[in-house]
């Protein structure tokens, strides 16, 4: 298991598909649960966010806590998904799944390869092209659109410089964590 494992490793460890070794809580105060975001979707909540993450987080900031965010993926959105087509945009160079990013661009993280995000879907030219999923630039956004006072870092490789200071006076600031499990 992973510091920052996804909901479906998750699931196949409670499933029992996945042995968990060891899962060390060192102050007993963690808890996971894990929530069916379709079960979500039917109460009319929208975007990356359930319920009980929402009051967790409006509690944290009511209390003067910090909230650290967890993610396991970079950019905007995971993947680019053609509805007409029904494909999920690949690098043309190594096949791996495109990632969104905000500044309009796709990148591959395993090749590096970098392409202006297409307006047109390049398998089927179809125009109905849909962002999936969500990273740690696409979570920074959702905060602020819910909290828009909220101060919120985020921290994974692309975001930080050599000249960002990591000490914690900096990161005290910030109401809102977001990373990769880069920390």
């Amino acid at each position: 298991l992973s510091a920052a494992p996804r909901a479906i490793t998750w699931h196949k460890v409670a499933e029992e598909i996945y042995d968990c070794k060891s899962y060390i809580d060192y102050d007993n105060k963690r808890t996971v649960e894990l929530v069916d975001m379709n079960d979500e979707r039917i109460v009319g909540t929208t975007g990356p966010f359930s319920r009980k993450a929402l009051e967790s987080l409006a509690a944290c900031f009511a209390q003067g806590k910090q909230a650290l965010l967890f993610i396991n993926r970079k950019g905007q959105a995971n993947a680019l998904y053609c509805s007409d087509c029904r494909e999920i945009l690949r690098c043309f160079k190594c096949k791996s799944p495109l990632t969104v990013k905000a500044n309009e661009t796709i990148n591959c993280f395993t090749c590096k390869t970098v392409s202006p995000s297409p307006k047109v879907c390049p398998l089927c030219n179809g125009l109905r092209l849909v962002p999936l999923g969500v990273g740690t630039e696409g979570l920074q956004q959702a905060i602020l659109k819910v909290f828009a006072k909220a101060k919120v870092a985020r921290l994974d490789r692309e975001s930080i410089s050599k000249k960002t200071p990591l000490e914690t006076s900096y990161l005290d600031q910030f109401d809102v964590i977001v990373t990769t499990s880069l920390i």
